[in-house]
């Protein structure tokens, strides 16, 4: 998937389809999820803390209680750091270094899409993720060299927050050889979510890892409230599964 003409109102998205085993390029119509995130810096949160259930029965009360005392609410704080968005320019077919402007236990990055300054089929591969850094590029099927693009990124420590607004946000990792392909089996990684979210939850997915062929997407069905399926899509000539860990979110 590819990006153009952003703006403070609007953005065009493309969804490419690679030609390493046939010239076809038409696809079926596909549902994008996406998130924006106006301006760039810090991410802030608190921990997820699950709704408590409403009960199916109101209980008989056989005694007024006596409030002996008004409690007092100490707020939830808002402000902690839990990850960062931010913005690298000028990726080519060499791997850059994006340097965080904060450290990570497990960072969760989620880099993309490019942008679409070279009109050739490419997508953003993340590689060598550590406590403070990652590095990004661009690759095309059959490994041709890409021109520079901008990618937009965000990076969150794995976990579950609520954001200051009150939106929940999950995001995770998670090691997969489930891949599909005209040329492979397909096979699919059911991820289950730690609460359940509302039915127009936003997910998005990608591969974190530098293992097989440059060239490898993610795909995502049956997105429900409680779990997703995920799969790795490799190029159209690739003919063996790919091992790899995916990055997820969800909010």
């Amino acid at each position: 998937m590819r990006y153009d003409n952003l703006d403070g109102n609007s953005i065009d998205l493309m969804v490419e389809e690679d030609q390493t085993a046939d010239s076809e390029v038409d696809t079926a119509w596909q549902q994008i999820s996406f998130l924006v995130i106006d301006g760039a810096g810090d991410l802030t949160g608190s921990a997820y803390v699950a709704p408590t259930a409403t009960p199916t029965q109101t209980p008989t009360i056989t005694q007024t209680p006596t409030i002996t005392q008004t409690p007092t609410i100490t707020p939830t704080p808002n402000g902690t750091v839990i990850g960062e968005v931010g913005t690298v320019t000028d990726v080519g077919s060499t791997a850059v270094t994006v340097s965080l402007a904060h450290t990570y236990t497990s960072p969760v990055v989620i880099a993309q899409p490019g942008s679409y300054d070279d009109s050739d089929i490419a997508l953003a591969r993340i590689t060598n993720v550590t406590s403070s850094s990652f590095t990004v590029k661009m690759v095309e099927p059959g490994g041709g060299t890409h021109s520079g693009e901008t990618i937009h990124y965000m990076v969150i420590e794995s976990g579950n927050y609520t954001l200051a607004d009150g939106t929940h946000v999950e995001a995770g990792t998670v090691s997969t050889n489930d891949t599909i392909g005209p040329n492979i089996t397909d096979s699919w990684q059911t991820i289950y979510y730690s609460n359940t979210f509302s039915s127009d939850a936003v997910v998005i997915s990608q591969v974190q890892s530098s293992n097989g062929q440059d060239y490898v997407d993610t795909r995502m069905k049956s997105i429900w409230d409680n779990m997703f399926r995920v799969a790795m899509e490799e190029e159209e000539s690739a003919t063996s599964a790919h091992a790899t860990t995916i990055n997820r979110l969800r909010a």
